[in-house]
C-alpha cells in the first residue's frame, strides 16, 4: 500500500497498473489529436455573415388608391433584404385589397388579400380575409365632434376668441353625449367611416 500525504492509500499493484495504462494511451491520443488537427485546417473558413442593418427593419407599410378599392402592403422582417442574414432571418409580407361599402343594406370594410411568411425555419402561404362594421360619416359620435368644431370656428370668426370656460363647456357637452350614445348601444369606440376614420382620428382634427 502507498500513503499520499496521509489523505489516500491506494494498492502499489494498482497504481502501477494505471501508470502502464497511461503510457499505452498517451502515444495513441497524442497520434489522434495531430490528424484532428491536420484535417481541421483542410475545412474552408466559414464566411463571414455580417450583419448590415444591425439586426432591425422597421415595419413598412404602403397604400394605392385603386377606382373601388386600397392596396396594402405590409412588410415586417428581422433583417433588411440586402442583409447577408436575411436568408435564415424571419419575416412577413401581407398585400391586401380593402372594399368598402356603406349602404343601408351593407355596412361593412372587407380586406381579402394573401400572406407568404417565414418564422423559425416555416414558410408560410395562405389567403387571408378581414371585415369590420363601418358607419356613415353623419353618424351621431362623429356629428358631436363636428358640432363642437363648427361651434368654436363660429365664435372665432366673431373675432371673439373663445374662453376657457366657453371651451370647457363645449368639451363637457360632447364628452357628456357621446358617453351617452355609448351606453345606448347607437355607437361604439371602434366606429369608423368609409375613409377609415375613427373617433380617435377627429377627436385631434
Amino acid at each position: 500500500m502507498t500513503q499520499v500525504h496521509g489523505l489516500l492509500q491506494m494498492p502499489t499493484g494498482l497504481l502501477q497498473s494505471t501508470q502502464a495504462a497511461y503510457r499505452n494511451i498517451e502515444p495513441l491520443f497524442e497520434r489522434n489529436l495531430r490528424k484532428y488537427k491536420g484535417s481541421i485546417q483542410n475545412f474552408p473558413q466559414p464566411i463571414a455573415m455580417n450583419c448590415d442593418c444591425h439586426a432591425f427593419s422597421r415595419p413598412q407599410q404602403s397604400c394605392s388608391r385603386g377606382w373601388l378599392s386600397y392596396t396594402i402592403s405590409r412588410y415586417q422582417s428581422e433583417h433588411l433584404p440586402t442583409c447577408p442574414r436575411f436568408p435564415h432571418a424571419d419575416f412577413s409580407h401581407v398585400v391586401e385589397k380593402q372594399f368598402t361599402y356603406c349602404t343601408r343594406i351593407l355596412r361593412r370594410c372587407f380586406k381579402v388579400g394573401f400572406l407568404h411568411a417565414r418564422v423559425a425555419g416555416w414558410i408560410s402561404l395562405y389567403p387571408t380575409l378581414s371585415f369590420r362594421a363601418v358607419v356613415p360619416d353623419d353618424s351621431p359620435v362623429f356629428r358631436y365632434f363636428k358640432d363642437a368644431r363648427n361651434l368654436i370656428l363660429d365664435v372665432g370668426e366673431n373675432k371673439t376668441p373663445p374662453t376657457n370656460a366657453m371651451l370647457q363647456s363645449i368639451l363637457a357637452r360632447t364628452s357628456e353625449s357621446i358617453i351617452q350614445n355609448f351606453r345606448e348601444g347607437r355607437a361604439t369606440p371602434t366606429d369608423m367611416t368609409p375613409s377609415g376614420k375613427t373617433i380617435m382620428h377627429v377627436s385631434v382634427t
